[in-house]
């Protein structure tokens, strides 16, 4: 029985001992990182088709502003769309050193208006209204 193979040295002298093999596992290998790298140019060109597909929708940009929603974070957005309820949450701390912006933005696919719009903010407030327009950025502010 051959002895157990410790570090590279065993490995290196494996490949030495048998070139035909070690040629077809390098060549295995190499297929290999190059499929990886075709997936990864597929799964990206994907995601860029979809940013572009996003981009060419009508959406709705909306801007929660207010001490409340800011300082505690966690308001919430449910956009009724055709049938459909799109929600989103204020979470402008995600990670550490992180931070996202504070724009809630909704894709509405072929759709070309928002039936209602209701903000429930941290304080338990909430609040519905009724945008008219869409393609725009709408400001909201918490009610007093």
């Amino acid at each position: 029985m051959p002895p157990v193979c410790q570090d590279w040295k065993c490995v290196i002298q494996w490949m030495n001992d048998n070139p035909g093999v070690a040629g077809w596992v390098q060549g295995l290998t190499a297929l290999i990182a190059v499929l990886i790298a075709l997936w990864i140019a597929t799964r990206q060109l994907g995601d860029a088709l979809k940013l572009e597909a996003a981009r060419r929708n009508a959406d709705k940009r909306t801007r929660i502003e207010g001490l409340a929603a800011l300082a505690s974070s966690g308001a919430k957005l449910l956009a009724k769309v055709g049938g459909l309820t799109l929600t989103r949450e204020v979470n402008p701390t995600r990670s550490y050193l992180a931070q996202s912006e504070s724009v809630m933005t909704f894709g509405l696919g072929k759709n070309r208006k928002i039936d209602s719009l209701d903000i429930l903010w941290p304080s338990g407030q909430k609040q519905t209204i009724m945008p008219d327009k869409v393609d725009t950025l709408l400001t909201i502010e918490e009610p007093r």
